[in-house]
């Protein structure tokens, strides 16, 4: 478990108690957000309600080297195989595992700490996920 140390005023000690004592939860961020009365306690606040968003979820992110599934929402059983080749922070590239002149690059997403980007932008778009690792 990972501790963290803020300082906060009198007034946004009192706004905090008042949010807590009012909501229990998710729900909690959000009054804090919406009320903060203090414009110097809103980054802080955000800061911190971000680590403890992301403190409980494992990271998981492409890996170059790695081969994973693309997986179609209307064909659980289509499953091609795509060799990652190259990860920067913002984008991830793809070679198709047995047809290396076919790539695509997109930008990575993030749901729940793990990483996956769209082939698309449709509803149903297939998608290529950090943790549906093939071979």
């Amino acid at each position: 478990m990972k501790t963290i140390t803020l300082e906060f005023t009198g007034k946004e000690l009192m706004l905090l108690s008042k949010a807590v004592g009012h909501l229990q939860g998710a729900n909690f961020g959000t009054f804090a957000r919406e009320n903060a009365e203090c414009d110097s306690m809103k980054p802080r606040l955000n800061e911190a309600i971000q680590n403890l968003n992301d403190m409980d979820k494992p990271k998981v992110r492409f890996e170059i080297g790695n081969v994973y599934e693309m997986r179609y929402i209307g064909d659980n059983d289509l499953r091609p195989l795509w060799f990652c080749s190259k990860v920067t922070t913002k984008t991830v590239t793809f070679e198709k595992y047995q047809n290396k002149k076919e790539t695509i690059t997109r930008k990575i997403r993030t749901s729940g700490g793990v990483d996956y980007i769209l082939e698309g932008n449709y509803s149903m778009a297939p998608s290529i996920s950090a943790n549906h690792i093939g071979l």
